[in-house]
């Protein structure tokens, strides 16, 4: 299946008074007519403990895919 990406996604890593934050606004992404994430949006402060759940095929590892850069 052919991969394409759609709409415009922002990812911005932010050091300041050494606090690291991370910012990802409007994440979309497409494989082909299959949407697999739409509009995601999200911050991480200095100091947060985040997890990502969800079931097999909704979409974690391609999210962590275009925070890296890699799609």
């Amino acid at each position: 299946m052919k991969k394409s990406k759609s709409t415009v996604y922002t990812t911005r890593f932010i050091k300041e008074n050494n606090m690291i934050a991370l910012s990802v606004s409007d994440v979309s992404l497409s494989f082909g007519m299959e949407t697999v994430l739409k509009n995601i949006s999200f911050s991480v402060n200095d100091g947060d403990r985040v997890g990502v759940i969800g079931v097999n095929g909704a979409g974690k590892t391609s999210l962590f895919k275009v925070i890296t850069g890699e799609y």
